[in-house]
């Protein structure tokens, strides 16, 4: 067998689990070393539980921060695809998918014939059509790829241009349920909860972990290294997961474009639920009781039903700038409860009468300083400090400024790049701003229509 560029495809072509686990441990050796390939080896003659091994594996290779190693990890994840769990695919198959169209140069019509046969087969695994199957992934694949009605599904190029292009099935969605029968009352809830009884809501998957976090360090060149902390946790084709995450920075360095951002590029289903905290004088944020005539679920909750995903982000802006009276609660004491998993995967909703999972919702906030959070915050969030920019990062900062302006306004589409002497202009009077991104903005549009005068005057 041919051995292809990206492993992961050549595993696509193995007909045996146990074949697919030597050609790794071979390719792998050199990686995890001599020493964790042969231990993997003894577990596997001793009959043992290689998918408990194996994530750690897994781990090992995308911390070592190498594309080749990333490549390595996504084969190892197509060890643990198990057609019993379709759910396991779901980390696996999109990555495939974008690896043969993107990432791999097969001159062999045959051979990217079967690959894209064999693939379809992972994505109806991931569908859940093969789950009364014992044989593993690899095996159904060698059977039933050969079979004409497969062939049938995957023409030849010839033959695709003359027929529509067959749409790859999604793979199943992560799902959760949020609002268990048992912990609410049908009668006693609101009508636009009702839905959400037993209902089971998807998970937003994050497509591309390493071009989120490049997109977003080439965006925030001065803060390359924070971008880097706060998308560590997110895996890709796996449901996206933030630990609690506090921004810091001067005003106007676009922390909260920062997050916006971070959101559309994890997935355009990702829904970000905003709260100004300086408009807080109480303890809103945690819902009010029914008891109430403006009863209402907590921001987290809100957020959930507005998006119907299990995952979407909390955003809570100027944290620091909250009220601290207790009178009617205040916003610090209300959000603790849902930044532990513990107390948020059965947070009692008083509002609706009803016990809800937000074990899954994502929290970040943004402050100028920590000096008035109280310690329970302080110990809950992971802060992150965001650094000012610099004159040095102003031509790549005031270019990507223009790229917004000019998706906001189809006349800025043709605009010229900022010349040197206008860049200098830009560069003194940011300076005096502080660098703020806010006033960088502002700068390049007053630059922009001062251009747009003089080219009128002649």
């Amino acid at each position: 067998m041919t051995d292809l560029p990206h492993p992961a495809l050549t595993l696509l072509l193995h007909t045996r689990w146990d074949d697919a686990f030597a050609w790794l441990i071979d390719r792998s050796r050199s990686m995890i070393g001599a020493d964790g390939a042969e231990g993997l080896w003894r577990m596997f003659g001793e009959g043992g539980d290689l998918r408990q091994e194996i994530p750690g594996v897994v781990d090992a290779l995308y911390g070592l921060g190498r594309e080749d190693c990333g490549e390595l990890a996504l084969a190892w994840q197509m060890m643990c695809c198990d057609p019993r769990r379709p759910e396991s695919f779901n980390a696996v198959v999109p990555q495939l998918a974008w690896s043969l169209r993107h990432r791999s140069v097969i001159t062999n019509a045959a051979e990217e014939t079967l690959l894209r046969a064999r693939l379809h087969l992972w994505w109806e695994a991931a569908a859940g059509k093969w789950g009364d199957h014992k044989d593993s992934i690899f095996a159904i694949t060698a059977r039933l790829a050969d079979k004409e009605e497969i062939h049938d599904r995957h023409r030849t190029q010839q033959e695709a241009d003359e027929q529509p292009e067959m749409t790859e099935p999604d793979p199943a969605a992560p799902t959760v349920v949020v609002m268990p029968k048992d912990r609410a009352e049908e009668k006693g809830l609101p009508q636009a909860w009702k839905d959400l009884r037993d209902e089971p809501l998807p998970l937003v998957v994050c497509r591309d972990a390493a071009e989120v976090r490049e997109r977003l360090q080439d965006e925030y060149p001065h803060a390359w290294r924070e971008v880097a902390m706060l998308t560590q946790d997110l895996r890709s084709g796996e449901p996206a997961r933030i630990k609690p995450s506090l921004l810091l920075s001067q005003p106007g360095t676009g922390k909260t474009r920062l997050i916006r951002r971070l959101a559309e590029l994890i997935s355009p289903q990702m829904y970000v639920s905003r709260f100004d905290a300086a408009s807080a004088f109480d303890g809103m944020y945690g819902g009010t009781p029914k008891g109430w005539t403006s009863a209402q679920a907590s921001v987290p909750a809100r957020a959930v039903l507005a998006s119907r995903t299990a995952n979407p982000i909390a955003l809570v802006d100027e944290i620091e700038k909250a009220s601290e009276s207790t009178h009617n609660g205040n916003l610090w004491s209300a959000m603790t409860p849902f930044l532990e998993r513990e107390t948020s995967r059965r947070h009692p909703e008083s509002g609706i009468d009803a016990e809800l999972d937000l074990s899954y919702v994502i929290h970040l906030a943004t402050a100028n300083s920590v000096e008035r959070l109280p310690s329970q915050l302080r110990d809950r969030f992971r802060a992150i400090k965001i650094p000012a920019p610099t004159l040095a990062h102003l031509p790549r900062l005031a270019a990507l400024v223009m790229r917004d302006l000019a998706a906001e306004d189809d006349a800025r589409a043709h605009d010229e790049p900022l010349a040197a002497d206008e860049l200098e202009i830009i560069g003194r009077a940011w300076a005096r701003e502080r660098f703020s991104m806010r006033k960088l903005q502002r700068l390049v549009g007053a630059t922009l229509e001062a251009r747009d005068m003089c080219a009128r005057r002649h």
